[in-house]
């Protein structure tokens, strides 16, 4: 990831990009993860597969410019994140130790690789508080706290599936210090309104640092998923009910740095998660840890 600032009259351009090069280290359907869902591959549904990121994941440019006491943006590009959701996964510190995506992901914020976008927004100072307006998402900022409402409409996002979802978000971001040491928490809804069924998710992620060598990061979801009877013909006009089953995750973590130096760092880290799984699925996935 690269970026890049410069003044523009009376106002700052910025530039930045992002390669992932998952689409060269991972086969095409992905890396396995239990319950994942959201996307599709050889023209079925992905289920238990993580699909790998574009290989460009970000290009575009940013031009803000103080207009009284507010800050007025426009931002767009190729490849760039509308105003939908949380920080992506990748981006939120409360997720930046954990090696895999949360369950929530198309609930929350897989948006992040949209193509073609363009977004304003005005950011003032009430009080306290700052708000950040930003296409339909709205921002109030507190101090090292960032928290976020949104609604968008996503136009038939899915290759199996006829119809328009529309997503709803809402999610608290903080980062500061608790019990004298640095912490990062993330909580968040998601909610994907489709034409057969409504699907909701709940994610609280934590990253705490332990002492100046050990760093614990937790995440708990509780995430419906549509697993049973996905995929096959869906005729328009006719009704094709989801069977919906809800899922619960838990992940603990530790990493242990072991090695630094002045801008290098080498860590050992490993973690576990477990499921609460539903009945209608314990057939097929048991009680599974990793």
């Amino acid at each position: 990831m690269g970026r890049a600032s410069r003044q523009a009259g009376p106002g700052s351009l910025t530039l930045h990009g992002m390669l992932s090069f998952e689409p060269l280290t991972l086969r095409d359907l992905g890396s396995s993860q239990a319950f994942q869902t959201g996307e599709t591959f050889g023209g079925a549904p992905l289920i238990d597969y993580q699909h790998p990121h574009d290989l460009l994941m970000g290009l575009a440019a940013a031009y803000e410019r103080p207009v009284g006491g507010a800050i007025f943006t426009i931002r767009g590009g190729i490849v760039d994140e509308p105003a939908l959701g949380p920080s992506a996964f990748m981006h939120r510190a409360s997720a930046n130790l954990h090696p895999t995506a949360p369950l929530s992901h198309h609930q929350l914020d897989a948006t992040h690789i949209t193509h073609g976008v363009i977004a304003t927004g005005v950011r003032v100072r009430v009080g306290v508080r700052g708000v950040d307006v930003s296409g339909p998402r709205a921002r109030w900022i507190r101090g090292g706290t960032r928290a976020q409402f949104s609604i968008g409409r996503l136009a038939a996002p899915h290759a199996t599936e006829p119809g328009d979802v529309t997503r709803v978000t809402a999610s608290v971001e903080h980062g500061g210090d608790i019990l004298g040491r640095p912490t990062a928490l993330t909580l968040a809804f998601g909610q994907n309104r489709g034409e057969f069924s409504t699907e909701d998710a709940l994610l609280a992620e934590l990253t705490h640092a332990l002492w100046h060598r050990g760093t614990s990061y937790l995440r708990g979801e509780i995430v419906d998923k549509h697993i049973l009877e996905a995929g096959g013909a869906h005729p328009v006009g006719m009704q094709h009910p989801h069977i919906i089953s809800t899922v619960w995750a838990l992940t603990g973590g530790y990493q242990h740095e072991t090695w630094s130096g002045a801008h290098q760092a080498v860590s050992l880290d490993g973690d576990v998660t477990t499921h609460i799984v539903p009945h209608e699925l314990r057939e097929a996935y048991g009680r599974p840890v990793s």
